[in-house]
C-alpha cells in the first residue's frame, strides 16, 4: 500500500505538470496570436495613413529645385490629363519663422490651393479644431499642425506672425489645427497660394507639384 500511494502521488503530480504545461504554451500561444493580430493591424493603418496623407510623386523644375515653375497651370492641366493621375496640387513651399507671443518655431510653410490639397493630402480629415474651408475663404488665414500649435501655445483666432529674412513679416489668423499623426504636425503650416506668392512676391511661380495616382 505505501508503494502505491507514492506512485499515485507520483503519477498525478506529472498529470498535474502536464495540465499547466499545456495551459502555459496556450496561453502563449494566444498572446503571441492577438500581439501579432495588434501589430499587423497597427502596420496596415499607419502604411495606409502614409500613402494616403502624402504625396505619391512630385514634379520638381527640371534645371534646379529653387528655380521654381512658372506656367504651371499649363503643366498642372498636362498631369491631371494623364488617365493615371487621380488629384494634383501646385504649391509653393517656404522656410520661415512663426511667432506667438514670445514662442517661436522654425518651419516649412506652404502655399496650396485648399481643395487642390485636400485632394492629395486629405487635410480636411485630419482637422482637430477650426474649419479647412476657411483657409479658402480668408487670405490671412493659416493652419497649422497640433505639436507646433502647442509649441506656440496658440489655438484656433489668434493671430501669429511669419518672418523671413527675404521677405519681412507677415500677420496672419490661425483657422485651423490639423492632427496628421506624423512629424508634419510640429514643423508645417499652411496657408493660400496667392498669400504666400505676394508675401514673397513670387507671382506666378510654384515650388512643385504634387500628385496621387491610381497604383502608387
Amino acid at each position: 500500500m505505501f508503494e502505491f500511494r507514492i506512485a499515485r502521488r507520483h503519477i498525478v503530480s506529472k498529470q498535474r505538470n502536464t495540465f499547466f504545461s499545456i495551459l502555459a504554451v496556450a496561453l502563449a500561444v494566444v498572446v503571441i496570436v492577438v500581439l501579432m493580430s495588434l501589430m499587423s493591424g497597427f502596420t496596415d493603418e499607419l502604411i495606409e495613413k502614409t500613402v494616403e496623407n502624402s504625396p505619391h510623386i512630385v514634379v520638381y523644375p527640371a534645371e534646379e529645385k529653387d528655380a521654381g515653375i512658372h506656367l504651371y497651370d499649363y503643366y498642372k492641366s498636362v498631369i491631371e490629363s494623364t488617365p493615371t493621375v487621380t488629384a494634383s496640387s501646385s504649391y509653393l513651399e517656404k522656410q520661415a519663422v512663426i511667432t506667438y507671443r514670445d514662442n517661436s518655431a522654425g518651419i516649412n510653410i506652404f502655399g496650396v490651393n485648399p481643395p487642390d490639397e485636400d485632394n492629395v493630402m486629405h487635410l480636411k480629415s485630419d482637422i482637430v479644431e477650426g474649419n479647412y474651408e476657411d483657409l479658402a475663404r480668408n487670405g490671412k488665414g493659416i493652419l497649422i499642425g497640433d505639436g507646433l500649435a502647442d509649441d506656440l501655445e496658440t489655438r484656433p483666432g489668434e493671430w501669429i506672425q511669419i518672418t523671413s529674412p527675404q521677405a519681412g513679416d507677415l500677420s496672419l489668423k490661425v483657422i485651423g489645427i490639423f492632427d496628421s499623426g506624423t512629424g508634419r504636425d510640429t514643423s508645417v503650416a499652411y496657408a493660400r497660394l496667392e498669400t504666400l506668392q505676394d508675401f514673397y512676391d513670387e507671382k506666378g511661380t510654384i515650388t512643385a507639384i504634387s500628385m496621387h495616382v491610381t497604383d502608387p
